[in-house]
């Protein structure tokens, strides 16, 4: 049964990967290609897919349910091989910045953590099956093994790029750089209140949240006495805050501008990694993000996704939707 499922899985992403993109630099060879449908049985079958990727500065993986384990062990496979072909510097994933940070660490190496599972086990932000499952696990551990060869500036990461887990964000923000939130602390449990407290015409948090941002970005001595790499971590931690302030803010008064604060964040978070990083970047996260707006009815409504970003930027993207 269960192989039945994966040949079914991944015949739809074949036909999508081969037939629905407009046209662009690869379209030549994807016509002469043939195979629409293929029987999986193994690694060697994903070859068509990885040699229209491997090529492209950022491949975006997508998914239609936030869980079904298929989805991600063919999303584990992909990125092993496009990182096993050379130049691709990391994964980042539609999960929590600060929590997925400990992943990262512990898969390059700069955690006391014996196992992927053991880092896991301390994801506690519902819904924590959707990145602490066997799948997450046995790639994390797989990275790690596959860092172990390399000098640590070289060395794979795994990221987090969502707006969520604000509330642990703005604890590290203030644990780490002296700051401290007024307007937002009294959200420091759940953000999921600070919509209705903005119904309630009380005055936005706002500034503050862009404020204490800035100062921590802008921050030399700060960067100096926390060093290059955690100054990153602690002022994408306030980035979050300041973000999800917006996100949040715009859903008070049911605005659908509140989904683009998200797709903004997401988009702007791989930016700063790629800034930072360097190397070429694998995306896992659902259709609705990876996916280009304007061919579906988000346009009508003005939504946008981060598909949508990259092309009308001119990046060198290639987009896989996941479906049955």
């Amino acid at each position: 049964m269960k192989h039945s499922i994966i040949t079914l899985i991944f015949a739809v992403l074949t036909f999508l990967a081969l037939y629905s993109w407009p046209e662009g630099p690869h379209d030549e060879k994807v016509a002469q290609n043939d195979r629409v449908y293929m029987d999986f049985r193994g690694p060697s079958d994903l070859d068509i897919l990885i040699e229209l990727m491997k090529d492209r500065d950022i491949v975006l993986l997508g998914e239609a349910t936030h869980g079904t384990e298929e989805f991600y062990e063919i999303r584990a496979e992909i990125s092993k091989r496009l990182i096993s072909g050379g130049e691709f510097g990391f994964i980042v994933v539609e999960g929590d910045w600060d929590s997925i940070y400990e992943l990262n660490l512990y898969v390059r190496g700069l955690s006391n953590d014996s196992s992927a599972e053991q880092v896991l086990k301390r994801f506690d932000r519902w819904p924590m099956w959707m990145w602490a499952n066997r799948q997450i696990s046995d790639l994390a551990d797989w990275l790690k093994e596959y860092n172990s060869g390399l000098p640590q500036d070289e060395r794979i990461g795994f990221y987090g790029m969502d707006v969520y887990a604000a509330e642990r964000s703005l604890r590290v923000v203030e644990d780490n750089s002296g700051l401290r939130y007024d307007c937002m602390s009294q959200f420091s449990d759940d953000f999921g209140h600070y919509p209705h407290y903005l119904y309630q015409r009380n005055i936005p948090c706002h500034d503050e949240a862009k404020r204490i941002y800035e100062m921590i970005a802008k921050n030399a001595t700060l960067a100096d006495k926390l060093g290059v790499k955690k100054h990153f971590y602690i002022t994408q931690n306030a980035y979050v805050v300041k973000n999800a302030e917006k996100h949040y803010r715009a859903m008070a008064f049911a605005d659908m501008s509140s989904w683009n604060e998200r797709v903004f964040h997401m988009h702007e978070t791989l930016n700063r990694l790629r800034d930072k990083k360097g190397g070429k970047a694998i995306v896992w996260a659902h259709n609705t993000h990876v996916g280009d707006a304007r061919y579906s009815a988000m346009r009508k409504t003005g939504n946008v996704n981060m598909g949508q970003l990259m092309r009308e930027a001119g990046e060198d993207v290639f987009i896989l939707g996941f479906g049955t």
